[in-house]
């Protein structure tokens, strides 16, 4: 039986809400991708912020990156501010390529 992105969304907040740093990290994928759930930016670093406090890599290096593409990067998000920064970055890097 499949689940749904919306059941399987409750289960990780549930988790997360425990203190899972993996599943907060995931439930900060869904906010980020708006799987099961509003997207929501906000969202996203609440529970990739959490996760990154226990030691989770990746979660730091999302918030790290976010940091710093919206301060170097210098992009103005429209919609989604987190997909806006990995684009802003991968422009950055395409400019500095050619």
């Amino acid at each position: 039986m499949e689940q749904s992105n919306e059941e399987t969304a409750r289960w990780y907040r549930q988790a997360a809400n425990q203190g899972d740093a993996d599943v907060q990290l995931k439930t900060g994928v869904f906010y980020e991708k708006g799987r099961g759930l509003e997207q929501s930016d906000e969202g996203a670093v609440r529970w990739y912020r959490l996760a990154a406090e226990q030691g989770h890599e990746k979660a730091q290096f999302k918030l790290a990156f976010l940091r710093v593409a919206t301060t170097l990067l210098d992009f103005e998000p429209d919609g989604n501010a987190i997909e806006a920064a990995f684009a802003a970055a991968e422009a950055k890097a395409s400019e500095k390529a050619t």
